[in-house]
């Protein structure tokens, strides 16, 4: 045996296995150190949430906040009049809230929340959510500049962490499709498909 021609073979399996793995790191899973089991879903419930109170303030929840924009707790869904208080920075609230189902599985590209009805039912709402989780990289604020781009923010998940993922600079993005909102109980389901798609 040639001395080497083992290790030879070797290193290409190895580098034949990292170029697979290249190949497919999307969607991305949770890392094992600071495991988040959602990461899209937060990415995308943070694109919504900045969508809402852009179109609410006037502009972006850093600006208009500043250093409290990474003080603001959202521990509740937001209601009409929690959302009030939001856009008033008296306190924060989510404008939505996670509602995974084995038919509705991060994994098989599908995402699912749920949200207030009222709330929904506002159309200016409606709205800025639908076209905040269709195009979420051309809602969520870019993190160059902002001070603490790496903290959650009232937004959610932090700026850095959601533009990364999301590959809102690169070519191809992660966007949403097939967006709907059905109404069911007390609350509205949100559902819809993601994908990477060239950058518009």
């Amino acid at each position: 045996m040639i001395p080497g021609a083992g290790w030879g073979r070797n290193a290409a399996a190895v580098a034949a296995l990292v170029l697979l793995g290249a190949c497919s790191t999307f969607p991305k899973g949770p890392p094992l150190i600071g495991y988040d089991p959602a990461p899209y879903g937060d990415a995308f419930r943070a694109a919504a949430a900045e969508a809402v109170l852009r179109d609410a303030l006037g502009e972006s929840v850093y600006a208009a906040f500043g250093d409290e924009a990474y003080r603001l707790s959202s521990p509740g869904l937001c209601s009409p009049a929690t959302l009030a208080d939001f856009v008033a920075g008296r306190r924060g609230c989510a404008i939505l809230r996670p509602a995974d189902g084995p038919d509705c599985r991060e994994t098989d590209l599908c995402l699912r929340f749920v949200m207030d009805r009222d709330l929904a039912r506002d159309p200016r709402v409606r709205s800025a959510i639908e076209r905040a989780l269709l195009r979420p990289c051309a809602t969520l604020t870019p993190p160059k500049g902002l001070p603490y781009a790496r903290w959650p923010s009232a937004a959610g998940k932090p700026a850095c962490a959601s533009w990364t993922l999301l590959r809102c600079d690169r070519r191809r993005q992660v966007t949403g499709s097939a967006a709907a909102l059905d109404e069911g109980g007390g609350q509205t389901v949100v559902r819809l498909s993601f994908a990477l798609t060239p950058a518009r």
